[in-house]
């Protein structure tokens, strides 16, 4: 029997939330009034777990859920994409603190837009600070959530 990638990408998900839902379940749970840490990351461990468990069972059943022959990987223009905001998001944490929010916020979103095929640089910079900015009123102002400003400006 040959392994698909559909199965290497539903095998890693599974043991990732075997794992997740290991380390959450020794947080303390608290009760549905008062919610602990871990009542949170131990509802996602136990969603992500039966997820990933129904995908992986039903790609060794002779009635997979996928029917596909397609490659699951993406190429050419598509890995670009991939790789590209992944990479940004990387670097939009890497660089968070010392920047600050707002213009982390604004990189990863024009970034974002330039490689999904905005070409209009002065409509990327618009948007993405207004983007960026209405994150910023709704989180810090409204939601009263402390967002990093920057460490190298202050």
């Amino acid at each position: 029997m040959r392994i698909r990638s559909d199965q290497i990408i539903y095998i890693f998900f599974f043991i990732l939330a075997v794992f997740y839902s290991h380390l959450t379940i020794q947080l303390p749970w608290g009760t549905i009034a008062r919610p602990g840490p871990g009542f949170y990351p131990v509802g996602v461990g136990i969603a992500l777990l039966a997820l990933s468990s129904i995908l992986l069972f039903g790609t060794f059943s002779k009635y997979s859920i996928l029917e596909t022959t397609e490659n699951l990987f993406p190429r050419g223009n598509d890995l670009f994409r991939v790789a590209g905001i992944t990479l940004s998001l990387f670097l939009f944490a890497a660089f968070l603190k010392p920047l600050g929010f707002l213009i982390c916020c604004t990189g990863l979103f024009a970034i974002v837009l330039k490689i999904l095929g905005m070409l209009n640089w002065v409509k990327i910079l618009i948007t993405s600070f207004l983007v960026s900015a209405t994150f910023y009123l709704v989180f810090n102002k409204i939601l009263d959530v402390n967002l990093p400003v920057g460490s190298i400006f202050f």
